[in-house]
């Protein structure tokens, strides 16, 4: 008898990804495709729910043609940890899919819950909601839709309905999403009712939580006809797809990390027990690993696509070319930049906005660019130390990197320098698909053991080593890098309320 493999599908940002793998995690089809995405104008994005459906099906069908399509014996989902949409009670999508923080139309709503229940909701919750808030947005600008809502869902919860033929009623969540939904108790793992009744949010209207191996439905008839295979394959849960790529890429011990340099820089360790953290400055996400199993996030907004934006407007996007001339550079003193352009996420901090300070006109694009590298291993610096701060840990010892940003070896090597640890980089970059696969075969009996499992085989490669003599001289200048943006940062906030006094006062004069 052959040995069992599994149909695994990412629901992403920018691509929609499917594969097989074996129950070990090896990948033996792949297939991709765009995710569409309608930006009509700043702080507006919508994804179609139609068309990611068609193009899940579309990419399902054409990984399934590579492979003995009878040896399939488990499809698993991971989406968008950051975002909602709205469903009939047929389990038809009433809305789009409004991605992660890309769509900011709900912020007002958000802000007037936030700093109403400043007491207690930010502890309860972990970080600040993205979820949640869309509910109060939709009552208030599209009332007719609002009530013909039967369930919130994820992306990967509709993509699953849809699969599977099931109503809205059948609607389920793992605890990896519930930090971001924003109305469950986040160390508790359930749904919360102070929060429901804080954003407006009926018990009935929010999904069952479930663990990521429980069977969550069956391939209906006709999804089966359009992807290629038998009807009745069973569909586990899932995770959110930040988590399964921290599964698949082994991040279950805390000498260990996890850098993703991609279009978010995202930092994570993981953490026996959950990590409060009253500055917000790390966000807690449910591990599948177990019940105390929990990774310590944090994440610079659009820092990848701020390091894209200055490498093509000042080196006409030669990323190479870039790295050599700041390479040659020693660490910069005096010259600080501020990774922060769509606003700090942790702590969540929106006035501040990017920047450099210090600059001088002996300062070239090199300079500039070695000090945008050097802030974002400042700021994973600061992580490291706030995690120490919460809980007894060992030393980090290594951290793994992947995404785009992993290319860089000058990059990876700062990183090194100013953490004091070896950076390696996986020999597989589908840690996503990996650790869909591991929650599949544990579904299905065949690990009784996902730690182990998520551990096992995977191999990675140092590409860089930290120099004990230019740690030193980090260290030194990453404090003057915190305590430059700390003063920074209220500069922002102070100039961001500034023209709302003028007014008010100009007001109150006449």
């Amino acid at each position: 008898m052959s040995a069992p493999l599994m149909l695994c599908l990412d629901l992403g940002t920018s691509v929609i990804k499917a594969g097989v793998l074996d129950t070990g995690g090896t990948v033996l089809a792949l297939a991709t495709t765009p995710t569409p995405m309608r930006q009509p104008a700043p702080g507006m994005a919508e994804q179609n729910a139609e068309g990611i459906y068609a193009g899940a099906l579309r990419v399902l069908h054409e990984v399934v043609e590579q492979v003995p399509r009878r040896d399939i014996a488990a499809l698993c989902v991971s989406g968008q940890m950051g975002g909602v949409m709205a469903l009939d009670a047929a389990g038809g999508a009433l809305s789009p899919w409004f991605p992660s923080t890309l769509d900011r139309r709900y912020q007002a709503d958000l802000d007037g819950v936030w700093n109403a229940e400043q007491r207690w909701l930010p502890q309860r919750i972990g970080a600040r909601p993205i979820s949640a808030p869309r509910l109060r947005w939709w009552k208030r600008e599209q009332p007719e839709m609002a009530r013909q809502i039967a369930r919130l869902s994820t992306l990967a919860g509709y993509v699953v309905g849809r699969l599977s033929a099931q109503t809205a009623e059948a609607a389920f969540i793992d605890p990896t999403y519930l930090t971001w939904f924003g109305l469950a108790h986040t160390a508790r793992r359930d749904w919360d009712a102070e929060l429901l009744a804080a954003f407006g949010v009926s018990p009935d209207q929010v999904p069952r939580i479930v663990a990521a191996s429980d069977v969550v439905g069956h391939l209906s008839g006709a999804a089966a006809a359009q992807i290629g295979l038998r009807a009745g394959v069973p569909i586990f849960a899932g995770v959110g797809d930040s988590a399964a790529g921290f599964l698949g890429a082994g991040l279950s011990d805390p000498a260990l990390a996890l850098d993703i340099a991609g279009s978010y820089s995202v930092f994570t360790q993981y953490s026996r027990g959950y990590p409060a953290d009253p500055s917000l400055t790390l966000q807690p996400i449910a591990s599948p690993l177990g019940p105390d199993d929990w990774y310590a996030l944090m994440y610079i907004n659009g820092s990848g696509l701020t390091h894209r934006w200055f490498v093509e407007e000042f080196g006409g996007g030669d990323y190479a070319a870039m790295d050599a001339r700041a390479s040659a550079l020693p660490p910069n003193r005096g010259l600080y930049f501020s990774p922060h352009a769509l606003g700090r996420a942790c702590p969540d901090t929106p006035a501040l906005q990017g920047g450099w300070h210090g600059l001088t006109l002996a300062h070239r694009p090199a300079h500039l660019h070695r000090a945008l590298l050097e802030a974002v291993a400042y700021e994973f610096s600061g992580a490291v130390r706030q995690l120490g701060t919460l809980s007894a840990r060992p030393p980090l010892q290594q951290v793994r990197v992947m995404g785009g940003g992993a290319a860089s070896m000058l990059w990876n090597g700062i990183k090194a320098d100013v953490l004091n640890v070896p950076y390696l980089t996986p020999a597989s970059t589908e840690v996503t698909l990996r650790g869909l696969a591991l929650v599949a075969a544990q579904g299905l009996g065949l690990h009784h053991d996902l730690r182990a499992a998520s551990n096992a085989a995977v191999q990675a490669e140092v590409v860089a080593t930290p120099r004990p003599e230019r740690h030193c001289e980090y260290a030194v200048l990453e404090t003057e890098y915190h305590r430059w943006l700390s003063g920074y940062a209220r500069l922002c906030e102070e100039l961001r309320a500034a023209p709302a006094l003028a007014l008010s006062r100009k007001g109150g004069q006449e």
